[in-house]
């Protein structure tokens, strides 16, 4: 893909850069979807989707105030040797760098339909319900009942 090609993808899936001067010299580039994300379970969680091109070669995701790695990763086994004659294998992760800016972008736009576009974003609110029990109490022959059955909702 072209840079315009990239740039007309972004445009119709309401992609927009928001790439600040500083960042624009150091060779990096954000980007904020039109979709937020929302916690199912605490609403101080919901924020916006951003995903960015860095210089170095990593995009990368970034959910509230943390960055996620998202390129590629290649596995490998590691052999170390112990002080008593023994080996250990040790599996390491290694993420491999994508070089080229437009591949980068093109990177990004591919995980963005994959991940945020074709499948559905939970919007919904987890409501917890419990259900309060018939407490039967017989005292003298009569029957008492301490708690109706209820609803509530917490």
């Amino acid at each position: 893909m072209t840079q315009s090609e990239i740039l007309n993808t972004m445009k119709l899936l309401g992609i927009q850069e928001i790439t600040t001067r500083r960042q624009a010299l150091n060779g990096t580039r954000k980007f904020k979807l039109p979709m937020r994300y929302y916690s199912e379970y605490d609403s101080r969680w919901n924020y916006d989707i951003v995903l960015s091109s860095f210089k170095s070669g990593y995009v990368r995701k970034t959910c509230y105030d943390r960055e996620y790695q998202i390129n590629k990763v290649k596995t490998g086994d590691r052999y170390y040797k112990l002080s008593s004659g023994d080996y250990r294998k040790f599996t390491e992760y290694n993420r491999i760098l994508i070089p080229n800016e437009l591949d980068r972008l093109e990177y990004l736009v591919k995980f963005a339909v994959r991940n945020y576009y074709v499948k559905p974003i939970k919007r919904t609110r987890v409501e917890e319900k419990r259900v309060l029990q018939d407490i039967s109490v017989t005292i003298d022959g009569q029957r008492h009942t301490l708690q109706t059955q209820e609803t509530l909702k917490l």
